[in-house]
Parts: C-alpha cells; sequence; structure tokens
C-alpha cells in the first residue's frame, strides 16, 4: 500500500471516529430530530423514545427477567447487540454499544475504501474514501448503542458481497458468500434489497446451480435465529414491525374501488422524487445523478461503462421495494409509504458509491468538481450538530421526520451540545412516566388509524410517521 494512500486512509479513519464521537451525547440525529427524546440519566444525554426497545435486546441476551424486555418489536435484531455484548456488560449499555459501533464504522470504513482500491483502481479509492468518510448516514445512527448502528456496516459489506457474487465461479465461494450475507440480515432488514439482488447477478451469469446452493445458505442464519428466539427465548413475533410486508401484500390481495385506490397513488411520483433524495442526504443521490450522466454521454462515445449488475440489481431493487410499498391499497396499521420514511431506502447508498467511485476511475475531470462539492455539503451537514448548521437539522428531519418542525437546535439549546464523555447533572428535565411498569409509553404502542383517514403526504403524514413508525 503506497504511503500517500495510507496517509489518506488514516486521515478519513480519524475523521471517521470524530464524527461518531460528535454524533454521540446530546448530539445524535436519531434523537434530537424528535420533538420530545428520550433523556438518559444521569448525565443527560439523548436518546430516541424507542430506547427501552433497543435495550430490551440487550436485557434479553443478559438473562434479565422476561418482563424487562418482552414488550419490544425488534428483539429479532441480534447481530449488533451480540456483537457488542461483551462491551456493554463492561462498559454499560450506552457506552459499550457506542465503542462496538465505533470499531463496527472504522472497520467497515478501511475495508470498503481498501476493496474499491483493489477491484477498481486507486482514484475509485480516494473518491469512495472522501464520499464514505463524509457520508452522513454514518452519523445518523452510530453515536447510540441501538442494532441500526449496523445499517451502514452491514450495507457496505453486503454491497460487497453481491459485487463478489459477480466474478465468484467456484461453488464453495458462491456458498460461503451467501451464508455471509445471510449473516448480515440479521443486523438489520436488508433481505428485501441484497437477497433478490443477489440472485438476479447469478442467475444473469447463468448460474442456476450456484443460485440453487445460494438461496437456502441466505436464509438459514434468519432462519435459525428465529427458530432459537421462538423455541428457546418464546418471542413473540405477532406485532406490526416484524409482519409489514405481509400487511401490504394482503392489501393487494383486497384491495379498495378502483377510484379510490387512484385518489391514494397520486402523491407517488413526488414521493419517488423525494425518497431519492432524501434517503441518502441529498447531495449523494445529487452527485450519483451527474455520475450517471458522465457515463451515459461516455458510453455514447464508446469508452469505459461503470454500470456492473451488482450495482443495477440493488437499485432496481431497492426501486421495486418502493413501488410495492407505495402502490398498496390503504391497509391498516403502520404506515410505510409516502416521504415521511425515506430512511428505508438507505441502503442504496453503497451502490452509489460504488458507481460515482467507477465513473470517477474512468473520467475523473468531468466529476471531480461535483464530488468536491458533495463531500463539503456532507461535511456541513455531519458537523451540523456541533455548529448548529440548519442545513444538517433540514436533512436529517427529511431523512426520517420524527416530527413536523426542525428540532434539532432547540434540542441543543435545552440539552447543551455535549458529545459522550461530558457529562451535565444538573437539568432536571425527566421523562414522561409510561403507563405500565417495564413497558413502552402508550404512545410507543398506538396504532394507526383506519384507511379513510391516514393522510398520504405533507406534514400530518409525517406527524403519523413520527407518533406510529418509531421501529421501522
Amino acid at each position: 500500500m503506497r504511503k500517500p494512500f495510507l496517509i489518506a486512509l488514516l486521515g478519513g479513519c480519524a475523521f471517521v471516529a470524530l464524527g461518531v464521537w460528535l454524533s454521540s451525547g446530546t448530539m445524535t440525529p436519531y434523537a434530537f430530530t424528535q420533538e420530545q427524546p428520550h433523556i438518559i440519566k444521569p448525565c443527560n444525554y439523548l436518546g430516541n423514545t424507542d430506547h427501552w426497545a433497543f435495550e430490551a435486546t440487550y436485557f434479553m441476551l443478559d438473562g434479565r427477567p422476561r418482563e424487562t424486555w418482552d414488550q419490544s418489536t425488534i428483539l429479532r435484531r441480534t447481530l449488533f447487540p451480540i456483537l457488542a455484548y461483551p462491551a456493554m456488560k463492561i462498559f454499560g449499555f450506552l457506552k459499550g454499544g457506542v465503542l462496538t459501533s465505533l470499531i463496527l464504522q472504522l472497520a467497515a470504513f478501511a475495508g470498503f475504501v481498501i476493496y474499491v482500491r483493489r477491484r477498481i483502481g486507486e482514484t475509485a479509492a480516494y473518491v469512495a474514501l472522501a464520499l464514505l468518510a463524509t457520508y452522513p448516514g454514518i452519523y445518523y445512527w452510530a453515536g447510540l448503542p441501538y442494532s441500526y448502528a449496523a445499517i451502514v456496516p452491514a450495507t457496505l459489506m453486503a454491497t460487497i458481497i453481491v459485487r463478489e457474487l459477480e466474478t465468484a465461479d467456484r461453488l464453495p465461494r458462491v456458498a460461503i458468500l451467501s451464508l455471509l450475507l445471510g449473516v448480515l440480515f440479521l443486523a438489520y432488514d436488508l433481505m428485501a434489497f441484497f437477497a433478490p439482488a443477489a440472485v438476479l447477478v447469478l442467475l444473469g451469469r447463468r448460474k442456476y446451480l450456484a443460485t440453487l446452493a445460494a438461496v437456502p445458505l441466505v436464509l438459514l442464519p434468519t432462519l435459525v435465529n428465529n427458530f432459537i428466539l421462538v423455541h428457546v427465548a418464546h418471542v413473540d413475533f405477532s406485532n406490526e414491525n416484524s409482519r409489514f410486508y405481509n400487511m401490504i401484500l394482503s392489501a393487494y390481495f383486497n384491495p379498495p374501488e378502483i377510484a379510490v385506490w387512484a385518489r391514494h397513488l397520486k402523491p407517488v411520483p413526488m414521493w419517488l422524487l423525494r425518497a431519492f433524495f432524501f434517503s441518502n442526504f441529498t447531495f449523494l443521490p445529487a452527485l450519483f445523478l451527474v455520475a450517471l450522466g458522465v457515463w451515459l454521454w461516455r458510453l455514447r462515445e464508446g469508452q469505459a461503462g461503470a454500470m456492473r449488475p451488482a450495482v443495477r440489481w440493488v437499485l432496481l431493487t431497492a426501486l421495486g421495494l418502493f413501488l410495492f410499498i407505495n402502490l398498496a391499497p390503504p391497509y391498516r396499521g403502520w404506515q410505510f409509504r409516502g416521504d415521511g420514511m425515506s430512511r428505508i431506502y438507505q441502503p442504496v447508498f453503497a451502490g452509489m458509491i460504488l458507481f460515482i467511485a467507477t465513473v470517477a476511475q474512468h473520467h475523473c475531470k468531468c466529476v471531480i468538481k461535483p464530488v468536491c462539492v458533495a463531500v463539503l455539503m456532507n461535511v456541513l451537514i455531519v458537523l451540523g450538530p456541533l455548529t448548529m448548521n440548519p442545513l444538517a437539522g433540514w436533512a436529517y428531519l427529511r431523512f426520517y421526520a420524527h416530527a413536523t418542525s426542525i428540532r434539532m437546535n432547540e434540542n441543543l439549546w435545552t440539552f447543551g451540545r455535549r458529545p459522550l464523555g461530558f457529562c451535565d447533572r444538573s437539568i432536571k428535565l425527566d421523562n414522561p412516566p409510561p403507563r405500565s411498569k417495564h413497558k413502552a409509553p402508550a404512545r410507543n404502542r398506538k396504532k394507526h388509524p383506519t384507511p379513510a383517514t391516514v393522510p398520504v403526504s405533507g406534514p400530518s403524514a409525517r406527524a403519523d410517521a413520527a407518533a406510529l413508525c418509531r421501529d421501522g
């Protein structure tokens, strides 16, 4: 590894580490975007209002009494809690979880950049390094000890695996990659994005035997995980968070009148546009469109292309998932349609970075200035909690609409700008008490109104999403 690149990589790691720390304590975006964040005593750090649900997984692994964890709807996401358990046991849930998150972010960042350098080229690696180190999606989750902290690392590794399936010829290698992909699905609901993409990559290569081997191996970790949770821990999976795909699918088999359904679908084109930009903080998607235009222009001239099958299928799978969710007839329960839940489509970011990096490798002069602009704007977002830059509050709220208005500066003025390690015990504000011991506040379990009263866009829809879709 050349010394300049090593220095750049270490600099990128230092920026990621600093960014994670500056996104912890009271400055974590997943908390300060809410109207009434959870207050973590005694230091008055901020957490999401579903802090109890994430802590419940740790309680379950720690063998605590059932009543302390069995109300959580996210117990199935076990990869991060298992990895973080030793540190949580030593340093506590908050500090141990954030420490584990930091290690995962650094490992995934360095691994992805080195992979790009080896597979695509050095120019591509520098571009990937700059875009990934300043990617706000890392810092939205990484400063809290929640399973969501594994979304970005798991997405990066899943994207690498799907790309490796483009060239994997030996059946054992396909099997190992497929099993590793399945393990990553225990971190978050990434199967809908990467399992179809992996299968389509193999089918496109006419690797039919490999596909038959890959499918059960991709599913195996989830099946084993769920079997243990159901038959050993006796976890009840019958909640809307774990079966929302089934609810949406059932809506297609029980459609309303065509006129009613058509009125419900009018905002879909605008939702698609907003989801594309807001799901990855506007500037990375905009840069992707620039790179796409350069690629199409150069492709007409017969120059090197860049859109590999892995990237193409991940993007098309995400589009298919968007259409499946947003074209559905009205259904009861938590609503995942609309622009309030743009974060669902975050996992396409790694494919975007791969594509942009590849275009830069072949056509550096055409994209270097747009890359610099995107990096600068993302730096402003990442450092936004420290500088109280309104751009950060806007970008983070558009990513996940927890509230009807931007709350970043208001919450930071109230609780101070204090990353983990700076304790302030003088703040006397406290959390509203739950209605019953060891259970979430009633608003966390509130059901969505009937389809006839469900708003489909605008501030009221975002307010509903903030109140009803917290575990999405």
